[in-house]
């Protein structure tokens, strides 16, 4: 299983530009480099393919333990065919400011919650949302009952997901 993270910032230039974020279409589009250069700012894309490499700013650990991102691997620096492109250069270089000098946007979470989709068989949607909050249990509880539609339970049982989901409920209960 796969997802994609997109910072809530980026969501309404993504629906301008004709994605509707819920659909198996939009999958090759949220993981190609022509396609996000196309409609958003080098800055822009290095942060998105930062926030999904780099995600313990923006999403919990055991989530992305759970699942790898669909980004990664797509935005390779090394590809032979960004190489000579001066969009990617662009790219590559805020991408390195981010990771050097630590200096990647911050994603205010307060007052937000994740927002959770299925795009296709293989791949989520993850972003944050204004909504009320919820709590940690809560927000796994969501996560799990969307991956079950695809994943068995007793495979989303040995999901670190679903580790983080008990703890989260045990202390629920608990009140620690």
């Amino acid at each position: 299983m796969k997802y994609v993270y997109i910072p809530e910032s980026m969501v309404p230039a993504l629906r301008a530009a004709g994605l509707t974020l819920t659909g198996a279409e939009d999958v090759k589009k949220l993981t190609s480099v022509d396609f996000l250069a196309g409609i958003l700012s080098p800055a822009d894309v290095a942060f998105y393919w930062y926030a999904n490499i780099y995600t313990s700013g923006y999403l919990p650990l055991p989530l992305t333990a759970s699942m790898e991102s669909a980004v990664k691997e797509v935005l390779d620096p090394t590809s032979a065919n960004n190489a000579t492109d001066s969009r990617w250069a662009a790219i590559k270089a805020k991408f390195q400011d981010y990771v050097l000098n630590k200096s990647a946007p911050f994603v205010p979470m307060e007052g937000k919650r994740l927002y959770v989709s299925l795009l296709d068989e293989n791949t989520v949607m993850l972003s944050h949302i204004d909504g009320p909050t919820e709590t940690e249990r809560d927000m796994y509880d969501r996560v799990i009952r969307t991956l079950h539609a695809l994943i068995p339970f007793e495979a989303l049982a040995n999901f670190p997901l679903f580790g983080a989901y008990l703890t989260a409920t045990q202390r629920d209960l608990h009140g620690s």
